[in-house]
């Protein structure tokens, strides 16, 4: 039925966002990476969609895009803690342990009783180890 309606209405954002969750509950990355791509797109300031997005880019190991949508969704709205909690698990992902210490602890100032600071304050011990863990890289 969606499928039906975007190629109808392209811009349709409704129907974009549902074949994107769609695609998600079935485990189609992909696919719903696409769609919420093409949300994004039609609505660059959609906060939902745009954070929705960068899952599915975390999901998929697309690890470098999904810093930039995280980073929009914080540009526009600073104290969106579920953003700025999403974008300190992808640097977590990607092995930027002090990246993500900082925004886990950003995630506390903001919400000190909030449902994420448990959370965030194992996830920054645990980023406190495997930075300690981690490889040495020499550069020339």
């Amino acid at each position: 039925m969606f499928n039906k309606i975007v190629t109808i209405d392209p811009n349709n954002i409704e129907a974009h966002t549902n074949l994107g969750n769609a695609y998600k509950t079935k485990g189609d990355i992909k696919k719903a990476v696409d769609e919420f791509k093409k949300v994004c797109d039609i609505d660059a300031d959609n906060l939902e969609a745009l954070n929705t997005y960068g899952l599915c880019l975390r999901e998929a190991a697309i690890f470098d895009e999904a810093v930039k949508v995280f980073t929009r969704v914080l540009e526009l709205a600073p104290g969106y803690v579920f953003g700025r909690n999403n974008l300190a698990l992808v640097y977590k992902d990607m092995g930027h342990y002090d990246s993500a210490i900082e925004e886990f602890t950003k995630v506390i100032e903001f919400n000190p009783t909030g449902g994420l600071v448990p959370v965030a304050m194992q996830t920054i011990q645990q980023c406190k180890k495997l930075k300690t863990h981690a490889p040495v890289v020499v550069t020339k």
